[in-house]
């Protein structure tokens, strides 16, 4: 490997290495969830390390993948966040041992192996990593494939196959690594044949050692082994047959990032299968003309046991769909197949067919990072390689895992929680027993029981997003809460989070506010123009509770937003209950905002309430005057002073001071030449009374126009 190559690794390693740990970082949220409350189960009855090896959860056994991940949970309290790193290390180590493997093998790693880096590292095996983490399913298995094919060895000992067939016993044990475990066995099989006649005998028993060890351990997997589909509906065979075939197909061209029934998803699937098949006759055949063909060995191990495993998927879950082979979690294990492929060409002396291959192989590991482009640059970390749909996926199980534990966290129940956030941790809570297993958690203090300075220790590391919901648990930016939101601010610096909402109930009533420790009531007349408060850096929950008489308690509530500026009139905490900084309260002559708020008619006369307790200033802005009306000045109130302006200034925008002495002031906009109705004007059916068109009117902090001098009281004033 030459310098720039070197550094060139480095770099691209370095960065999708921090790529997968920011994933885990921003995504995981510290709570079991999905099948974890199932296959889990030995761990809370307290079950020795045996019953954790020979655990089986649907078609495959947990074995020494699920030991360690016990170790692993009980250092870290159960933290889910550090199973999930601790998964990604995993297929790190995996990465570096298919590096190694060209290396050992090929004897040189050039710039186009690139893609091994790109193809192992990519999160499109988000899944098993961060969904439902489980080490043993396929990342696990994976590493040990590319452990045995590195220590497959040109010459075979006593050792190695002793090794070989170690290897292979845990391998059967743990996930689908039993599929890397049999062509492990067939592969010593077939050497104990190529080496019957060999003058050197130590070859032949040290393959016969390893046959011999991988058939006890056979042995011993199937005692008490039940063929689990884990999949209703299943049934055997599947008609039609073809579909088989159709499924294997979509689940390699899932491996290239594809998601859908596309005919591109079926012609770069089909001709992974048919270079598949034609890599297994090339290493079959080398084997023939000659039997310590290291490479072919490694490369038959490698595509016989992604081909093995894409199979027998098939049939267990081709009843779900011919699509249903592209999720993410069979990703890890069809890596090997690629790999296989790519050292089998690295022997034929053909060159367009070494290029092709790698080209091929190259396609397959940037076909996820296409995905990224129409992403926000700063959406990018932790989400390289994945696709748009899984993206969404992570997503919304995190919402329904953070609204599902803040019920719990909240209620104490989590039949609540299943009623607020439905299916938030499982489909099928009712056969979990969750009342002893969040009861254990509870007296253990683990996952997110654990104790912890932090509030709320058990969200992600690192923000997803700034705001989030966390009930309603499901629906658009803004939705309809009935009576309660709760939402979720992860301010990374002190900022001002803006909120709003329309009450939808009855009867306008106020609001009970609730933020951190400080509740108290504000008008819903307030919030429905919107409201801004002063957070700190750190987590804290909004709660917002209708309280409305009668039987619709429900609320149409915005996102709120953070930002560096209120975007709404400032309320803060007195003491006692929440306050204005600043007020604004329109009386009469206004029409109202139209269009989402970008312009509001008045009449002849708008008159509004101000008062403030910090230095403020009032802001206008007109956009036009009603045309029949279209003439003369226009008057400005503010307390004792008044103002008359033309069009043309008003146009510019005017800001008024405002003394920051709590009184409240009247504030009057006028025009001189009245007012009048589209209808009274035979213009079209409108009955308003129209006068000045306003794109702003509103007290801020800042003066965003001119401001007018402040007269003595009873005198006027020209324009500025």
């Amino acid at each position: 490997m030459s310098r720039r190559c070197f550094w060139l690794f480095m770099v691209v390693g370095g960065l999708l290495v921090l790529n997968g740990f920011s994933a885990v970082a921003r995504f995981q949220v510290n709570g079991l969830f999905g099948d974890q409350w199932s296959f889990y189960q030995p761990m809370f009855e307290g079950a020795g390390w045996w019953e954790l090896f020979t655990w089986q959860h649907g078609p495959h056994r947990q074995g020494l993948a699920f030991v360690l991940t016990a170790m692993v949970q009980e250092w870290s309290e159960w933290d889910v966040r550090a199973e999930s790193a601790w998964i990604f290390g995993q297929l790190v180590l995996a990465t570096g041992l298919a590096l190694m493997l060209k290396w050992r093998l090929v004897g040189r790693i050039r710039f186009d192996d690139i893609w091994i880096l790109v193809a192992c590292l990519s999160l499109i095996s988000y899944e098993t990593i961060i969904l439902v983490p489980n080490a043993s399913h396929s990342v696990f298995p994976l590493l040990g494939l590319m452990g045995a094919a590195n220590i497959w060895p040109k010459t075979m000992t006593l050792t190695r196959g002793l090794g070989l067939g170690l290897l292979a016993f845990i391998m059967m044990f743990t996930g689908f690594g039993l599929f890397g475990a049999g062509m492990i066995t067939l592969l010593l099989g077939l050497t104990v044949g190529l080496s019957w006649g060999d003058p050197d005998r130590s070859r032949r028993w040290g393959a016969i050692l390893g046959v011999v060890l991988s058939g006890l351990g056979w042995a011993i997997f199937m005692q008490g082994y039940v063929f689990l589909p884990a999949s209703e509906g299943y049934h055997f065979p599947h008609l039609p047959v073809s579909d088989y075939l159709r499924f294997v197909t979509l689940m390699l061209a899932g491996r290239m990032g594809f998601d859908g029934t596309s005919l591109g998803a079926y012609i770069f699937g089909g001709m992974a299968i048919v270079a598949s098949l034609t890599g297994v006759v090339i290493a079959v055949r080398r084997l023939r003309r000659s039997a310590p063909d290291r490479v072919a060995m490694v490369g038959l191990l490698l595509v016989g046991a992604s081909l093995a495993f894409a199979g027998f998927t098939a049939v267990g879950r081709v009843h779900l769909g011919v699509d249903g082979g592209m999720v993410s979690r069979y990703m890890p294990l069809l890596f090997p197949l690629w790999m296989g492929l790519d050292l089998l060409a690295s022997r034929l002396k053909t060159t367009r067919v070494r290029v092709g291959v790698t080209v091929f192989a190259s396609l397959m590991a940037v076909g996820p990072w296409l995905y990224v482009v129409g992403r926000p640059s700063g959406d990018w970390v932790g989400t390289v390689g994945l696709r748009d749909g899984d993206l969404t996926n992570v997503r919304s199980f995190q919402a329904g895992k953070l609204a599902w534990i803040d019920a719990v966290a909240q209620q104490g129940d989590w039949r609540i929680a299943e009623q607020i956030a439905p299916k938030g941790v499982f489909p099928f809570t009712e056969f979990l027993n969750l009342d002893a297993k969040l009861a254990a958690l509870q007296n253990e203090q683990l996952s997110f029981f654990a104790e912890s300075d932090q509030p709320m220790a058990w969200l992600s590391w690192m923000p997803d997003r700034s705001v989030q919901w966390l009930r309603p648990a499901s629906g658009s930016a803004t939705r309809t809460a009935a009576p309660v939101a709760r939402v979720l601010v992860r301010a990374r610096q002190s900022r001002f989070l803006n909120v709003r909402i329309s009450q939808a109930g009855a009867a306008v009533q106020p609001v009970r506010f609730s933020w951190s420790d400080r509740v108290g009531t504000i008008p819903a007349s307030a919030l429905d123009s919107g409201i801004s408060i002063s957070v700190e850096r750190g987590d804290q929950v909004l709660e917002l509770i209708a309280t409305t008489a009668g039987e619709d308690r429900s609320m149409r509530v915005a996102l709120p937003t953070l930002s560096e500026a209120p975007e709404f009139v400032e309320w803060n905490w007195s003491g006692s209950d929440w306050g204005q900084l600043r007020r604004l309260e329109i009386t009469r002559g206004f029409h109202g905002w139209e269009e989402e708020g970008a312009f509001g008619w008045t009449g002849d006369d708008l008159a509004a309430e101000v008062a403030a307790t910090r230095p403020s200033y009032v802001n206008v802005r007109v956009d036009s005057r009603f045309d029949p009306v279209d003439r003369g000045l226009i008057s400005i109130q503010c307390g004792d002073s008044t103002w008359e302006i033309d069009l043309a200034t008003a146009q510019q925008g005017i800001s008024l001071v405002v003394p920051p002495d709590g009184i409240s002031r009247a504030v009057h906009i006028c025009n001189s030449a009245g007012a009048t109705s589209p209808e009274a004007a035979g213009l079209w059916s409108d009955s308003r009374s129209l006068a000045l068109r306003l794109t702003r009117l509103s007290i801020d902090a800042d003066a965003r126009y001119g401001v007018l001098k402040t007269v003595n009281a009873n005198d006027s004033a020209k324009s500025p």
